[in-house]
């Protein structure tokens, strides 16, 4: 098993038992900073270098994620450099850490780590440009259904042939 691998267990594990825990002392079920810290990290490992810590900046996940939007791709193939891409676009959680948070509490008691970690991996960080991501917060209201909520916003999803990093 990689480091990669039982980081992203470790997460899920810790998580889950949170949920859990918090469900049979019918404590506050809010998503807190330490909770969404954890789902950020695990989205962070669909692209992170291998053995990454998952310990990442704005500009490194722009750098290193190739999921990005159509107009995000259209600013970085006319940006003059990554500064430019970097200050028009914006990273977006294709499924929102507040949706998938609230799936791990609905779910807790039925579900494993790779439960968990399968549901978010299901969608990933998007790359996107700032005016999509001032449409999405329009759309956020849909709540638990990521793809709906990006029609809705007029938003299409591509993958690029190489990282943004190597466009510059």
């Amino acid at each position: 098993m990689t480091d990669e691998t039982n980081r992203k267990q470790r997460f899920c594990k810790i998580l889950l038992e949170e949920a859990q825990t918090r469900k049979s002392l019918n404590e506050n079920m809010s998503l807190d900073e330490p909770s969404r810290k954890h789902i950020e990290a695990i989205v962070d490992y669909q692209y992170l270098p291998h053995n990454h810590s998952s310990r990442t900046s704005s500009e490194y996940q722009k750098l290193h994620n190739s999921v990005v939007s159509l107009e995000a791709e259209k600013i970085l193939k006319i940006s003059k450099d990554f500064k430019e891409f970097h200050s028009k676009t914006t990273n977006e959680h294709q499924n929102p850490v507040s949706n998938i948070w609230k799936w791990i509490l609905d779910n807790c008691e039925k579900l494993v780590w790779k439960d968990v970690e399968n549901y978010i991996d299901t969608y990933s960080l998007v790359t996107v440009s700032k005016k999509e991501n001032d449409k999405l917060r329009m759309t956020k209201n849909v709540i638990g259904d990521p793809e709906k909520r990006y029609e809705e916003a007029g938003i299409v999803i591509t993958r690029l042939e190489k990282p943004p990093k190597d466009f510059f």
